[in-house]
């Protein structure tokens, strides 16, 4: 049974803002639940794990690099 968090309506709203949220807590919280509900909600498939190495190596190239 899956329970939708008070801060999902939240993200739901920010998510029509241009400007970055940062979702941030303790492990196995359910960030990244969250996270993924809110993508299929959007249908939106821009999902960044920064655990892996092809994220991370994007993430920290130069920010033209990154909008690209």
């Amino acid at each position: 049974m899956a329970f939708i968090r008070a801060i999902f309506k939240q993200l739901l709203a920010d998510a029509k803002d241009p400007r970055i949220t940062i979702l941030q807590g303790s492990r196995q919280v359910g960030k990244t639940y969250l996270l993924k509900l809110l993508s299929k909600k959007l249908k939106n498939d821009h999902y960044f794990n920064l655990e892996e190495s092809d994220d991370l190596r994007l993430f920290n190239a130069d920010d033209k690099a990154i909008v690209d």
